[in-house]
């Protein structure tokens, strides 16, 4: 049984290692986060991030994006080069620490939980070789839990391509 397990646990380690098509990175700003994303085709991907705070709050985040390789025609190559996105996710909060402001994600206060609806706005630059790209991105949103409110994301990242 043992030797079930073993084998069962190196399969599925390998296609995971194999099925690795995506990139790492981070993202400066609000949040400030490390980021993965996995592209399902050269127009549509899966981003996602995990940001910890000052204040003791951990940020978790994910977006399905759709990219649009080509929108931008100039005669500029570099201005060509650049790829928006425009995408839908979610994301949520957890904080510990008491609070007696709103200056957190979510109007959240002492150990609360909190999530909304994001909808990132980005544009992106990749290069060859090394495999790697940078990105601007704002996030406009709204709060759904535990109120409703506007909320505002985006920052300047880097991302590693495997």
């Amino acid at each position: 049984m043992k030797k079930l397990l073993l084998a069962a646990t190196v399969l599925f380690s390998t296609n995971l290692v194999s099925a690795a098509s995506g990139s790492v990175g981070f993202i400066l700003g609000n949040p400030t986060a490390i980021t993965g994303q996995y592209k399902i085709s050269n127009i549509k991907s899966y981003q996602g991030g995990l940001a910890f705070s000052y204040d003791d709050s951990v940020l978790i985040y994910g977006d399905y994006l759709l990219h649009h390789p080509g929108l931008i025609k100039t005669t500029e190559p570099f201005i060509n080069s650049l790829v928006p996105y425009i995408g839908i996710g979610v994301a949520a909060v957890v904080t510990s620490k008491d609070r007696r402001d709103d200056s957190g994600y979510f109007g959240k206060d002492d150990g609360s939980f909190g999530m909304g609806v994001r909808i990132p706005l980005g544009i992106e630059w990749f290069n060859e070789d090394p495999s790697f790209s940078v990105y601007f991105e704002i996030v406009p949103g709204i709060s759904v839990f535990p109120e409703t409110s506007a909320e505002f994301m985006g920052g300047l990242g880097l991302r590693y391509h495997m």
